[in-house]
């Protein structure tokens, strides 16, 4: 089977810092602020309305006024591993393997990464600036308390291209791609990733920034993949060859 690996969630270069990790384990999984203008912000996609897993209120908790800087205050609520879907565009213009021997199939995996940080639970009763999450980033990565994690997946039914149809015809036969915020933006022809979602709780540490890559990380793919995506600053994977016991037996997927 084929295995991909995307960074997909908040971090440094989109927003600005990592989601919340706090100190029972749970993660507050931050989507990126939506960097396109929407034709409307439906209520799923304002993160005065999305619900912090975590039980600490809602989702605009975590994020400061910079983050919504000349743009609607929407975020770009995907993946949905709880909806079972994943949008994005083939590559180049996307992260989605479109040769024919890099193809995704049915039964294959996308593992999501985020970087994680375990910041203190008053930083955020501070109202805190960009600058003040970001100076706190900066020390917990120096002190091995912020890395990059596997915190949910998809396990590979179907994929649809949205452009050779239409979001129409699609929307009739998945009518779960009502919630991608692709479908919400100006003339966006998406590919739509369907399948099994699952989060994974606690999150997988696969790179911590005092440690280096962690055991576990390796024991999966083996070093020379853990290294590459390293390299790539754990953007993406190239396409993994790995059979599904082995990620089953680490992360139990099942």
């Amino acid at each position: 089977m084929k295995l991909l690996m995307l960074r997909v969630f908040m971090d440094t270069a989109n927003g600005g810092y990592y989601s919340p990790l706090h100190e029972d384990g749970c993660a507050s999984i931050l989507p990126m602020p939506e960097t396109e203008k929407l034709r409307y912000v439906p209520s799923f996609l304002n993160p005065d309305n999305v619900i912090d897993p975590c039980g600490y209120g809602c989702l605009s908790r975590y994020y400061v006024k910079e983050c919504f800087k000349n743009i609607q205050k929407a975020i770009h609520n995907d993946p949905r591993p709880d909806l079972g879907f994943y949008t994005g565009h083939y590559s180049p213009k996307g992260r989605i393997p479109k040769s024919p021997h890099k193809k995704l199939d049915e039964g294959d995996i996308i593992l999501f990464m985020a970087g994680l940080a375990e910041y203190p639970d008053n930083l955020w009763e501070k109202k805190p600036s960009l600058r003040d999450i970001q100076k706190s980033l900066s020390k917990l990565k120096k002190k091995g308390k912020a890395g990059i994690y596997v915190v949910s997946g998809l396990i590979i039914e179907r994929i649809v291209d949205v452009k050779s149809s239409s979001w129409s015809k699609v929307l009739k036969k998945y009518p779960v791609l009502r919630f991608s915020p692709h479908y919400y933006r100006l003339k966006d022809q998406t590919i739509a990733v369907l399948g099994r979602g699952f989060n994974i709780n606690p999150p997988l540490k696969i790179y911590c920034f005092k440690q280096g890559i962690t055991r576990t990380f390796i024991e999966l793919i083996g070093k020379e993949n853990a290294i590459k995506i390293m390299k790539n600053n754990f953007r993406k994977s190239g396409i993994i060859e790995i059979s599904y016991r082995r990620i089953r037996d680490i992360i139990y997927l099942i």
